[in-house]
């Protein structure tokens, strides 16, 4: 890993495409199928949603820590 750059990055992009879904379905619900309607679904609810950014993030910083 390069620093800690690349991963908050990540970390916020993986926050934003994991919590849209969650947005769609309350303030624009014409908009909420597809492939959001299946993320939304599949993850359940914004809190068991945010493990995904978490887990990355810690995961980034192992990495670093053990320079892999």
């Amino acid at each position: 890993m390069d620093g800690i750059g690349p991963a908050l990055f990540g970390t916020g992009i993986l926050t934003f495409i994991v919590l849209y879904p969650f947005y769609i379905k309350k303030y624009k619900k014409h908009k909420y199928k597809g492939i959001v309607k299946r993320m939304g679904e599949r993850t359940g609810s914004p809190a068991r949603a945010i493990i995904y950014p978490i887990g990355f993030l810690i995961g980034c910083l192992i990495g670093i820590i053990l320079n892999i």
